[in-house]
């Protein structure tokens, strides 16, 4: 039986928000934001529905994984009315695909048989941080070979996280692919709305800074260095009895840890401490990884103790313990550990995801709804705090004596430092709100024409004396402004939609008002991001 899918409000408005950039810029390649647990398969799936609705064109969706390839498939069958144009081109999944309108596939797969699959009017990347901002790697060089058979190509990619492991946005380095932000939506707006559930910090008796470890530049820890410092029995020891303590209520358990030998001695631990730990990692054979992991989804195994294999992907949504004992520099790795635990289940309907950090992660890179790219060389991430060995006082990082005891810091110092004070920073800023809700006193409608374009109905909104928003409905344009504008004109009226403003006018007494409106308040023009009629239902 074919599930019928409805966009959330949220999802559409970035759909409008990627058409108009297209509309706005005749080349050029744009990005969406979109976090976890937004739903981008279904956007996906109806940015390709919508494109195909503009003649004959041909689509490639890019992924990285079999999983990934999965789901979007399945929403693709759901949207699209013709089935058959729909293939899929993927060796994981034993399917090859050549020349059907639509094409979703694995990029290794794509990129042995880049020669098979002919010309493409669009290309969507999933995980869009996977691509290179240089011009190499299997991706940039797919699109390279596409783009030679097609010069008109256009390529939207879509990511949590725009920008690079290194934290360099991808739209604004030297030989980015990507041009532009066109659509994005905020970690907090989908918390509000219960797309997404909240999380906190737990409070750990033992932190790991790892500011002394070598780096690879600018980029995330050398591995072997990490391990060193972070895989030794009294902090294993520790940590595991933390753990049990901190999460003894919760129901379903992810530690990450740094190498294969400190997931399994870690594993022990919390074995040792009461807790039912299996060890996942890339080694774990397929099958048996597969059972741990549908294991873990019905609530028969408690925790997985991982390294490496549950981050893109990855869902299990009854996750609500994180154990993070994995250092990192990398914004995108932290924003998919920590992202683990935010998708809604019955598990956390009461409570938020508590995340024990026994890193610095959090000092580091900070909220992780908060994380932001930043220029190439713009900036190198450090730790913002030290602590003081000798009095354990918390000192700003560039102090070369510690304020409270006088005791000289040693940057040569190798011994990874140990926080014994009970810690739990901020893992989500939920600060102030930049959406806002108003009722609706008021709303007048009137004909918005510049000299030399199309006329639109401009509708201003009022919550008492003040206009709170406004916005314009496209009636006389074509293609998708017009859809927007159709798909508008039928939540308020049960009547055809006219075909010029004027008629549009003549009819604006008839029109249901929504309850109230909420709006982006962040954004220059104040946007709308929410209709409310439950009250005036049609």
């Amino acid at each position: 039986m074919k599930t019928v899918y409805k966009l959330r409000d949220y999802q559409q408005r970035v759909i409008d928000q990627l058409w108009h950039w297209f509309g706005e810029n005749k080349t050029g390649h744009p990005l969406m934001g979109l976090p976890t647990g937004s739903g981008k398969s279904l956007i996906v799936a109806e940015i390709c529905r919508l494109a195909m609705e503009f003649g004959d064109q041909r689509i490639l969706i890019i992924v990285p994984s079999k999983e990934l390839c999965e789901q979007n498939y399945e929403k693709l069958l759901n949207m699209i009315d013709d089935q058959s144009v729909v293939g899929v081109l993927s060796a994981s999944l034993d399917r090859f695909d050549y020349d059907k309108s639509i094409i979703i596939g694995t990029i290794g797969t794509i990129f042995r048989r880049i020669e098979k699959i002919g010309k493409f009017d669009l290309i969507i990347i999933d995980e869009a941080h996977l691509t290179n901002n240089d011009n190499v790697g299997m991706i940039r060089s797919a699109i390279e070979k596409l783009t030679e058979r097609n010069p008109a190509l256009r390529v939207c990619g879509l990511t949590a996280t725009p920008f690079r492991g290194d934290g360099v946005w991808l739209h604004k380095a030297k030989n980015s692919l990507f041009t532009d932000v066109a659509a994005s939506v905020e970690m907090m707006e989908l918390i509000k709305e219960g797309y997404l559930c909240k999380i906190a910090p737990a409070k750990t008796s033992i932190q790991f800074d790892a500011s002394s470890v070598k780096r690879f530049g600018s980029g995330d820890f050398v591995i072997s260095e990490l391990d060193s410092l972070i895989n030794k029995s009294d902090f294993t020891r520790e940590a595991g009895r933390d753990m049990a303590k901190l999460g003894a209520d919760r129901k379903s358990w992810i530690v990450f840890c740094v190498t294969v030998d400190h997931a399994h001695n870690v594993g022990k631990e919390l074995v040792k401490n009461g807790i039912d730990a299996e060890v996942i990692t890339g080694m774990t054979p397929k099958d048996i990884r597969a059972s741990m992991i549908d294991r873990h989804r019905s609530g028969d195994l408690q925790c997985l103790v991982s390294i490496g294999v549950l981050t893109t992907g990855f869902d299990s949504p009854g996750t609500d313990f994180i154990g993070m004992l994995r250092n990192t520099r990398s914004p995108i790795l932290w924003v998919q550990m920590i992202g683990r635990a935010m998708r809604p289940h019955p598990n956390k309907k009461d409570k938020p995801a508590l995340i024990a950090d026994y890193t610095d992660n959090s000092a580091v890179m900070g909220p992780v709804n908060k994380i932001q790219g930043r220029k190439p060389r713009s900036f190198k991430m450090e730790a913002i705090t030290k602590q003081c060995p000798k009095c354990l006082a918390e000192c700003a990082l560039g102090l070369r004596t510690c304020f409270k005891c006088g005791h000289i810091f040693d940057v040569q110092d190798r011994e990874i430092k140990l926080n014994r004070d009970a810690s739990g920073l901020s893992i989500l800023d939920e600060g102030h709100s930049e959406f806002r809700t108003y009722p609706v006193t008021d709303i007048t409608y009137s004909r918005h024409a510049k000299k030399g374009k199309t006329p639109s109905l401009r509708v201003d909104y009022y919550s008492g004396l003040r206009r709170v928003t406004s916005e314009w409905i496209c009636i006389e344009h074509q293609g998708y402004a017009w859809q927007r504008a159709h798909r508008w004109w039928q939540k308020r009226i049960d009547s055809p939609i006219p075909y010029s403003v004027g008629l549009a006018l003549d009819q604006t007494s008839k029109l249901r008002w929504p309850d109230t409106v909420t709006v982006d308040t962040k954004d220059k023009f104040s946007s709308i991001v929410r209709y409310d009629f439950n009250k005036h239902p049609l």
